[in-house]
């Protein structure tokens, strides 16, 4: 399992969400979770286009100005979710390992 923390300063630009999409696919990443998205909404091709096409389930919490904001994607081919948490300023994502069983 691989999961990826990052504080990326900003998703608006095409380059940045091409960085995540990179690490996603050289990293065959499982997990992604960034904050300070500074973004209040994302569009499915954003979301998919990060995801390097692979099938990802995500969640979000919208930006309030330049803070406050978190979205985590979760691959759907290793895991499911099976709960999910979102509040002002936290977020939390239940999820099950298809293989093995194990939660996290």
């Amino acid at each position: 399992m691989k999961i990826m923390f990052w504080n990326v300063r900003g998703l608006g630009k095409a380059y940045r969400r091409s960085l995540v999409k990179s690490h996603v696919i050289q990293e065959e990443l499982d997990v992604v979770a960034v904050q300070e998205t500074i973004k209040t909404d994302f569009v499915d091709w954003e979301l998919k286009e990060m995801a390097g096409n692979k099938d990802f389930v995500w969640y979000w919490i919208p930006a309030k100005g330049h803070s406050g904001d978190l979205l985590t994607g979760v691959k759907w081919e290793t895991f499911e979710v099976e709960d999910s948490v979102l509040e002002e300023f936290y977020m939390a994502i239940l999820v099950r390992h298809r293989s093995t069983n194990v939660r996290y």
